[in-house]
């Protein structure tokens, strides 16, 4: 372990904690909007990057990445006030120390969420190489980190037509397209954009990470 598994640890201590105090039903219907968010995020990060660099010269590294947060945090936030619309219409009544404890698992299961996806967004910045190492080599890091991938593969019966999460990403930073699958820009008969060094880097620890894109 090093000082990256006690930062996580105390992170998830934090979510556990808001959890407690939340309740079981915010827990779980944070914990749906996070898990939606992932396989949306992942599921859609190539088109909205795409709809942007037609429109923008930008790098497709800095698009994907925000492309990734804001389709994360509003998916996140429209079932989080769907879920709060149909408590107060719904009347429910607090479930008491049931209510806590449920707060408390579903708050661990929100923070571990969370956490991934950050770490998952730090592989687009050039961080330093001692972070990225730190970041590599602790207990927990890869863990959580690895999870969001699982979350979406093991979501496919939603996204049945969809390619692989590294596949996903690659495609957003114009890296390569999957066999057989025509990328979003030859489907619009365009020229992708150059491939920046960085993609490059990115989709290389993508596939250090995760593997080559096999589901």
């Amino acid at each position: 372990m090093n000082w990256i598994d006690y930062v996580l640890i105390a992170l998830l201590l934090v979510a556990i904690f808001i959890g407690s105090k939340r309740g079981l039903f915010s827990g779980i219907m944070g914990t749906i909007g996070l898990f939606l968010g992932v396989i949306v995020s992942i599921n859609y990060v190539d088109k909205v990057t795409l709809r942007v660099l037609s429109n923008m010269k930008v790098s497709p590294v800095v698009v994907s990445l925000f492309s990734l947060i804001f389709l994360f945090a509003l998916v996140y936030l429209v079932v989080k006030l769907l879920a709060f619309l149909f408590y107060k219409a719904a009347s429910l009544n607090p479930l008491g120390k049931i209510d806590k404890f449920g707060g408390i698992i579903f708050g661990f299961f929100q923070g571990w969420i969370v956490l991934g996806f950050v770490l998952i967004l730090l592989i687009f910045p050039p961080l330093p190489l001692s972070l990225t190492n730190k970041i590599d080599t602790s207990t927990l890091g890869p863990i959580i980190r690895g999870s969001i991938p699982l979350i979406y593969q093991e979501s496919v019966f939603l996204h049945p037509q969809s390619t692989s999460f590294v596949d996903k990403l690659k495609v957003a930073l114009k890296q390569e397209s999957p066999e057989g699958v025509k990328s979003p820009w030859e489907s619009l008969g365009r020229t992708p954009p150059k491939k920046t060094n960085r993609a490059e880097i990115i989709a290389q620890d993508l596939d250090e990470y995760f593997g080559k894109g096999n589901r």
